[in-house]
C-alpha cells in the first residue's frame, strides 16, 4: 500500500508564468488547462484553504461551461504525473528557477492527490469555526460545500468526496457535532438511512486526548 502525506500550504508567486507552463504542458487541451488555472486561482488567492480545495467540483464546473464532460478529461488527469516528472527535470536543469518550479510541482501534486479516490482516510482536522477561518475561505466553503463553514465538518465532507464506495474514514474531532443544534444537518448525514455516511465506531474521549487541547473530542470510523 502507498501512503500520501500532504502539506497543502505552498504558494505560487509568479502566477502568469505558472499559467504559461500549464498551457504548454496541456498542449492541445486548452479547456483542461483553463480548468487547472481556475483551481490555481482559488489556491493562490484564498490563504488557508489547503486541501479543502474542491478540485473535482471545479473541473466538473469548467467542463460543463465548456459544454463537455469531466469524463472527456479523464485521460488527461493521469498526465499530471507526467507533468510532475517534466517539472522535476526543469528543476534539475534550471538552478536559477528552482524555487518557482518546485512550488508549481508541489501545487500539481496537491491537485493530483485531490483527484484520486482512497480506500482509507485518516485525519485530525483543524478545529474551530468562523473565528479561525479566513473570510475568503468561508466564502469559498459556502460556495463549494453543503455544510456551514467549520473546518472539521468541511474536511469530513471533502473526505467523503475522495473516498471509494467501500472505503473508511477515521477521524478525531470535537464532540460538538453530536449535540449542537447548528450541526443537525451533519448528524442527519451520519445517522439517517438516506445520509452519506454510516457509523462503524464512535467513542467519546473527553479532554486531554491531545497535548494542550481543552476541547472534548470523539474518535469515529465512518463508511
Amino acid at each position: 500500500p502507498s501512503v500520501g502525506i500532504v502539506c497543502a500550504d505552498n504558494q505560487i508567486t509568479e502566477t502568469e508564468r505558472a499559467y504559461d507552463v500549464i498551457e504548454t504542458l496541456a498542449d492541445a487541451n486548452s479547456d483542461f488547462a483553463s480548468a487547472l488555472e481556475t483551481v490555481l486561482d482559488d489556491f493562490r488567492s484564498k490563504n488557508g484553504l489547503g486541501s479543502l480545495l474542491d478540485v473535482k467540483g471545479t473541473l466538473e464546473s469548467e467542463a460543463a461551461r465548456e459544454q463537455t464532460s469531466l469524463s472527456d478529461w479523464n485521460a488527461e488527469i493521469p498526465s499530471l504525473s507526467d507533468w510532475l516528472d517534466q517539472l522535476h527535470e526543469e528543476v534539475e536543469k534550471k538552478e536559477s528557477d528552482r524555487f518557482f518550479y518546485q512550488n508549481l510541482q508541489s501545487f500539481l501534486q496537491i491537485v493530483l492527490l485531490l483527484t484520486k479516490e482512497y480506500d482509507t482516510i485518516l485525519m485530525n482536522p483543524p478545529y474551530g469555526g468562523r473565528r479561525r477561518m479566513p473570510k475568503q475561505v468561508q466564502n469559498y466553503v459556502k460556495e463549494h460545500y453543503e455544510f456551514k463553514p467549520e473546518y472539521y465538518v468541511n474536511f469530513l465532507e471533502q473526505s467523503g468526496r475522495l473516498l471509494k464506495p467501500t472505503g473508511q474514514i477515521g477521524m478525531l474531532a470535537p464532540r460538538s457535532f453530536m449535540y449542537k443544534e447548528s450541526f443537525e444537518d451533519v448528524r442527519e448525514e451520519l445517522i439517517e438511512d438516506s445520509g452519506e455516511f454510516d457509523f462503524d465506531f464512535l467513542l467519546e474521549f473527553g479532554k486531554g486526548i491531545l497535548d494542550n487541547a481543552t476541547v472534548r473530542t470523539v474518535g469515529t470510523v465512518l463508511t
